[in-house]
């Protein structure tokens, strides 16, 4: 006998029994179909990843992304050693010295997290209405600033007590990126330009009890404004920005988000930090992150997936390679290597030997 398929019903059943079978596999038959369609048009979930950093000690890699999961990453092991339920859109990560802090960048507020033994344990939601872009943490583990969608305003909170010390205000809508300097005594700030601000501890302004206008907020952040650099009218924003070793360089990019396709320039800059003088200015696409590397050249991660090697002496890209499928949304240089570690729209974390362009070892974050 034939096996049963779904188009040789007959046009005629012999009886009712035999039409009520008949009837109830042709319904089998439809919503099989119907669930193989959906199945084949979902969407598979991925970890997008929107950031990156290294732990002070080189040893652990964290990450985040779409996935609203904070991933950490042993560089000496294959596998995660823990996937951390952030809860929301992950746009920026910081560690802080002490090797046990990270704070997060999220949808809804800047997240602390805090290792206890080998746990690590959410200690606070700042600022829990604010969409969080850029975090950064000094180098004397005192204090934790960040930058916000939809607002000029950086926030200076102490890491310790997690209670406000202080806020600055940039004409713009959004903070994207910023960075400490190795002293700790400057931050730079990248948005709708390019900014460096003196945040010496005792002369940030205090938050103010209600929220001043935008004149009031400018005036009383002014003092503490060092030197800004503006981004070009037909550029959207400037992306990321980042110190070397020992603070005598500061590059910025502009063209790409961390979090999304983004209209505008692609240019890599080079400044003398103590005057805000240009040195270096390069051109390539849509470069989103940046960082220096132990060598003192800088890498930049663009929206087509390119990684470049960029020499901070003549300004040209030494090298270049695809290294994610997707935009690459964040860089971070590793502590006493001369590597570094790639995340990308396509959930790989990647580590990289600048000199030749190869992949040392990757890992994927989210369901497999």
């Amino acid at each position: 006998m034939k096996p049963f398929r779904c188009d040789s019903v007959p046009a005629a059943m012999p009886s009712r029994t035999h039409h009520g079978v008949f009837s109830r596999l042709a319904e089998l038959c439809h919503l099989r179909l119907i669930l193989l369609l959906l199945f084949a048009t979902t969407p598979v979930a991925r970890a997008e990843l929107n950031a990156v950093a290294v732990s002070p000690d080189g040893k652990i890699v964290v990450a985040g992304g779409d996935a609203k999961t904070i991933y950490l990453w042993p560089l000496a092991e294959d596998g995660l050693i823990r996937a951390l339920p952030a809860g929301e859109t992950v746009f920026s990560l910081s560690w802080a010295p002490d090797r046990r802090t990270i704070a997060a960048g999220t949808r809804h507020g800047c997240q602390i997290w805090r290792r206890a033994e080998a746990d690590y344990q959410r200690e606070a939601i700042l600022q829990p209405e604010r969409t969080v872009l850029a975090t950064a943490i000094a180098p004397d583990n005192t204090a934790l600033a960040f930058g916000v969608e939809g607002s000029g305003t950086f926030y200076f909170y102490d890491l310790a007590s997690k209670e406000q010390v202080g806020e600055l205000f940039e004409r713009s809508n959004l903070t994207s990126g910023m960075a400490y300097s190795p002293s700790g005594l400057e931050l730079a700030s990248a948005g709708n330009s390019f900014s460096e601000w003196n945040v010496r501890a005792g002369s940030l302004p205090k938050a103010p009890p209600v929220r001043p206008s935008v004149e009031d907020a400018v005036a009383k952040s002014g003092p503490n404004r060092l030197w800004t650099a503006g981004v070009p009218g037909f550029v959207e924003y400037a992306a990321a920005v980042a110190y070397d070793a020992d603070g005598k360089l500061l590059a910025g990019v502009n063209g790409t988000g961390g979090h999304g396709p983004r209209s505008g320039g692609k240019t890599l800059r080079v400044w003398e930090p103590k005057t805000g003088r240009t040195l270096r200015t390069g051109f390539a696409t849509g470069m989103g992150c940046v960082v220096f590397l132990a060598s003192g050249d800088l890498v930049t991660g663009s929206d087509d997936g390119k990684l470049r090697v960029w020499s901070v002496g003549n300004g040209r890209v030494t090298r270049e390679w695809v290294g994610h499928k997707g935009e690459v949304r964040g860089l971070a240089a590793i502590p006493n290597s001369p590597n570094f570690v790639s995340a990308g729209q396509d959930d790989h974390i990647c580590v990289w030997n600048p000199e030749n362009g190869t992949r040392v070892r990757s890992i994927a974050c989210g369901p497999k």
